[in-house]
């Protein structure tokens, strides 16, 4: 099949011309002063009955919140692991991380069988984390596989803990950094279906390039809305259905695969 793409045209973005922002950080932090009631994401729990939704303003404020809380913890700049199952829980802690200044590291639900134990465990050797974040009732199951590889690996055990945990100890005291567009804002383990899966390194600039040009190619602009069920520690489920929405100030519709 072959697809055409028209010049860009000018979009709908805020009523203004398409903006570019220096990071997703910031893009969202717009919207969000901008349009704060308005829903970037929905959920639907069997793919017809919606269980969750997030508005701009409450996205921004949660994350900050957690963001707050992973500061006091001392993780700016660290690396943040997020093992989540489907649902909006992942978006808030995504950008938790890139609040506090950390690094996200996209990763399945600690409880999704023995591929996905090999997986975390995976990146858990090869990526220096910091810190894990899970649902609450997948805490102790996160524990397990962290726990087991510290031990053989001969590391150190890694903390788990939850968005409530950190929402709760979030203080206006922790002040947030500026986010650095130089700065590795996810570390996105390939695939890996027959090898083990190796980090890919991408920068907030990186993310802002990728997000234009979808922008653009797709025409998408406030009015969109886009409708996915690829996992978000999936490339295009992170990259094209979960960052586009907010980069570009449109609404989300998500399920699970």
């Amino acid at each position: 099949m072959t697809t055409q793409h028209s010049a860009p045209t000018e979009l709908k973005i805020d009523g203004d011309e398409a903006r570019d922002w220096p990071t997703l950080v910031d893009a969202l932090r717009h919207h969000a002063r901008l349009r704060p009631q308005e829903t970037v994401y929905l959920f639907l729990k069997d793919g017809e009955t919606e269980s969750e939704r997030l508005t701009f303003g409450e996205l921004d404020r949660r994350a900050t919140l957690a963001a707050r809380g992973l500061v006091a913890r001392g993780v700016a700049g660290a690396r943040v692991l997020l093992a989540y199952p489907p649902g909006l829980d992942f978006i808030v802690a995504f950008f938790a991380a890139l609040y506090a200044g950390a690094t996200a590291v996209p990763a399945p639900a600690a409880n999704a069988g023995r591929s996905t134990y090999a997986r975390i465990s995976g990146v858990a050797t090869d990526a220096d984390l910091a810190i894990a974040l899970t649902l609450p009732d997948l805490v102790e199951h996160a524990r397990k596989i962290l726990d087991e590889t510290a031990i053989k690996t001969r590391g150190r055990t890694v903390p788990v803990t939850t968005l409530p945990e950190l929402e709760a100890r979030g203080s206006t005291e922790d002040l947030l950094p500026e986010p650095d567009p130089g700065f590795m804002a996810v570390l996105q383990y390939t695939s890996g279906s027959t090898g083990t899966p190796k980090g890919v390194m991408i920068s907030h600039a990186n993310i802002v390039a990728n997000q234009q040009m979808i922008r653009d190619r797709f025409q998408h602009d406030t009015e969109t809305v886009i409708v996915g069920w690829i996992p978000m520690f999936h490339d295009m489920g992170l990259i094209g259905n979960m960052m586009q929405p907010s980069y570009v100030g449109c609404r989300c519709v998500l399920m699970s695969p």
